[in-house]
Order: C-alpha cells, then sequence, then structure tokens
C-alpha cells in the first residue's frame, strides 16, 4: 500500500502483482490515492498474456465456441511445510488473505472468470485437511459459479496433491467449429 500510495503522490502510474493488499480498507485508499492523483492504477494477472490464454479469449470473441455455457478451474498442487514456513506471512488470514484460492489458484480464476464472464452468484466450501498444524487458511476448496451471462462454471483447487497435477482452465460452448 505504502509504495501504491507514494507512486500516486509522485503522479507515476502504477501495475500492482496479486493480491493488492489483503485489507480491503487499504485497498479503498490505494484507489482513492489513484483517482486523486489522476494515475492509472490496476492489478496484472499476467497468465492473460500467455499464447494458449489468447488463443481461448479469441475463439470466444470471434464465436467459434458460441456462448460460452461451461467453465471449469481445477488447481492440483502440492507445497510441503516447507514452503509455508520460508516467509512469515504464508498460510495466515491476516497476512496472506486466504490459502489455496488467493495464493495458488488466483490466476487461473482469473482466467476464469475473463473467459465466462462476470459472476453474479457463488456456492462453495473449503477446509485444511492436511497443512492445518502449521497454517490457518484453507487447502482445499470447491465453488460452483454461475455467471451473468447464464453460464455455469466450477473450481476445485487444492494444495494437498501430491506429486502436483498441476492446473487447468477450460471453457466450453455451443459450438464445436
Amino acid at each position: 500500500g505504502a509504495v501504491v500510495m507514494a507512486a500516486a503522490e509522485a503522479g507515476v502510474h502504477v501495475l500492482c502483482e496479486k493480491p493488492l493488499t489483503v485489507d480491503i480498507g487499504e485497498a479503498n485508499r490505494m484507489v482513492e490515492a489513484a483517482d486523486k492523483a489522476g494515475i492509472k492504477f490496476g492489478g496484472i494477472f499476467q497468465r492473460r498474456f500467455w499464447p494458449a490464454a489468447q488463443r481461448i479469449r479469441d475463439a470466444i470473441d470471434t464465436g467459434k465456441l458460441g456462448t460460452v455455457t461451461l467453465g471449469e478451474c481445477a488447481v492440483r498442487i502440492w507445497r510441503p511445510e516447507s514452503y509455508f514456513a520460508q516467509d512469515a506471512w504464508r498460510g495466515k488470514w491476516a497476512t496472506e488473505g486466504g490459502g489455496v484460492l488467493m495464493n495458488q489458484a488466483v490466476h487461473a480464476i482469473d482466467l476464469l472468470q475473463w473467459y465466462v464472464g462476470p459472476v453474479k452468484e457463488v456456492f462453495g466450501r473449503y477446509n485444511t485437511f492436511m497443512h492445518g498444524a502449521y497454517i490457518d487458511v484453507e487447502d482445499t476448496a470447491v465453488a460452483t459459479l454461475v455467471c451473468e451471462n447464464g453460464a455455469l462454471a466450477t473450481i476445485q483447487a487444492a494444495s494437498t496433491y501430491n506429486p502436483t497435477f498441476g492446473f487447468r482452465v477450460a471453457v466450453h460452448g455451443t459450438s464445436c467449429a
């Protein structure tokens, strides 16, 4: 937050890596400072620039998929205890703002919502199944989404897969062309 505020005061545009902050009050102050200074302020999700991500976005924009009806996001990775011990902020609600959803799966979730559109309804569950002795955030989560355009989507995320399977984001539509 302090770097964003200083940049705004200096009239410098800011592109910030995730998360902008884990405190909504601080996020609001950063946006207000940017607005007041007349600078551009945004967050970056660099995976949108991957060639495969661009091809999917193009298929949606050009109508090759027809109407998007279904999206899927699956993040199945492994994070050992040593990963969480690397930095004091890891694995804590107050400093990380969440676990597998906020830290590991957020880029895949961003792609999902970029493809299927804004989400209007979410039903989900989360738990800490494996890493609970040393973190207080979730290590496993699932969600069902209803998007503003009517598309349905699912999210499955866990940092408990050993070995790691990686991540998958898929989009389906009414056309197979």
